[in-house]
């Protein structure tokens, strides 16, 4: 099983979304929109990997709860669930 999502912020250009996912955002496979203050714990209870945050904050792998910026990508769960995040950040040049 596997579980795209893509934070919503102010550095999140249209082109980002079609070079991760694709053309169609309509076609991606268990794709959602994230709010920018989104944590890993709500991604792990969307994905079905914990049935509440509070479980998930437990798991002492995801103990901040932070989404790191640029991509995420990793598997997790007995039933090896894959999990991708793209939280786009502002490029200094």
């Amino acid at each position: 099983m596997e579980f795209n999502f893509a934070i919503k912020n102010n550095f999140l250009l249209e082109n980002d979304i079609r070079l991760f996912f694709g053309e169609d955002e309509n076609q991606i496979v268990n794709f959602e929109w994230l709010e920018e203050n989104a944590t890993i714990w709500e991604v792990l209870v969307k994905a079905g990997i914990f049935p509440s945050k509070g479980q998930a904050r437990k798991d002492p792998r995801f103990k901040d709860g932070n989404i790191a910026e640029g991509v995420t990508d990793f598997v997790v769960g007995k039933k090896k669930t894959r999990i991708f995040i793209f939280k786009p950040f502002q490029q200094t040049i």
